[in-house]
């Protein structure tokens, strides 16, 4: 009698342990899956945003030159310029404070690279302020400015391609490898 209450017992708990385990096991996979998409997103979101802080500078930096050149451009607008590149100079610092979070070892490097040259610019030109910098020095600074267009320029594809191979965003899936054979 004992041996049939036994039984009866462990097939009424065995079924509900084995559920249990089953649903923790499958909570364990379905966590460990939305934590490696969301490191996957803010990875590369934040590629994203350095590319486009990197573009967004050298493209600033050019229209203020362009202006900056101009015998007849009103002072005010010219400040605005100048402060736009100051905004985005800010942003890019931002991206490369952030690159150790989300960057791989060669992006890190790359964009502290990057914004260490762009923080030796700022510090010659007054942090890209012209009226500030004085005359006997104010094309010496403006041509480092200018120089910058093309380091930024360069930098970018670099950045991309270390992105997308940090991403795998260039690996072909086993599915991918089986349809090519």
């Amino acid at each position: 009698m004992t041996d049939t209450v036994s039984f009866k017992l462990l097939l009424a708990v065995v079924p509900g342990l084995l559920g249990f385990l089953g649903s923790w096991i499958g909570a364990r996979i379905a966590l460990s899956g939305f934590r490696r998409q969301r490191a996957f997103d803010k990875r590369l979101d934040w590629y994203e945003r350095a590319a486009k802080s990197l573009r967004h500078l050298a493209q600033r930096i050019e229209v203020a030159m362009t202006f900056q050149r101009e015998e007849d451009v009103d002072p005010e607008f010219l400040k605005k310029l100048w402060r736009q590149i100051q905004s985005a100079h800010l942003d890019l610092d931002e991206v490369v404070y952030e690159a150790g979070f989300y960057g791989s070892a060669a992006a890190i490097a790359l964009m502290n690279k990057i914004g260490h040259t762009v923080q030796g610019v700022a510090d010659s030109s007054e942090a890209f302020d012209p009226d500030a910098i004085g005359e006997d020095v104010r094309d010496a600074a403006l041509e480092k400015v200018e120089g910058l267009i093309a380091r930024l320029r360069k930098a970018h594809a670099p950045l991309v391609a270390e992105g997308r191979r940090h991403l795998g965003l260039d690996e072909v899936s086993w599915m991918g490898r089986l349809a090519r054979a």
